[in-house]
């Protein structure tokens, strides 16, 4: 459970990260749009998630790297993981642009 800080009431701490949540409006950082393609399976699960949670998927993923900088064992499971699905996709990506060729050059896939 997170308890408050320094006798602060309404600054608390997560039991995973040194955070303090929530900053003051005036203290929020600059934002940027982004678009970023995800797994259409992983996408339902994130936005069901998030709307169970209250939360922002954007908030979410933000707060998620934040934890992951502050734990590096997390941070090389987490890397190990996406090593792997970036191959996988890096594979299926060049088996596509091999098709596309060989259909534009006459030639059955």
């Amino acid at each position: 459970m997170s308890e408050p800080l320094d006798g602060e009431r309404g600054v608390e701490t997560s039991r995973h990260i040194d955070i303090q949540t929530p900053r003051p409006l005036d203290d929020e950082p600059p934002t940027k749009r982004s678009t970023f393609r995800l797994d259409a399976d992983l996408i339902q699960r994130l936005h069901n998630f998030c709307r169970h949670q209250g939360l922002s998927r954007e908030v979410l993923i933000e707060a998620m790297y934040e934890y992951m900088e502050a734990n590096p064992e997390a941070l090389a499971q987490v890397v190990d993981n996406a090593s792997q699905k970036h191959d996988h996709r890096q594979q299926l990506a060049n088996r596509k642009r091999a098709e596309a060729m060989m259909s534009k050059f006459g030639r059955d896939v």
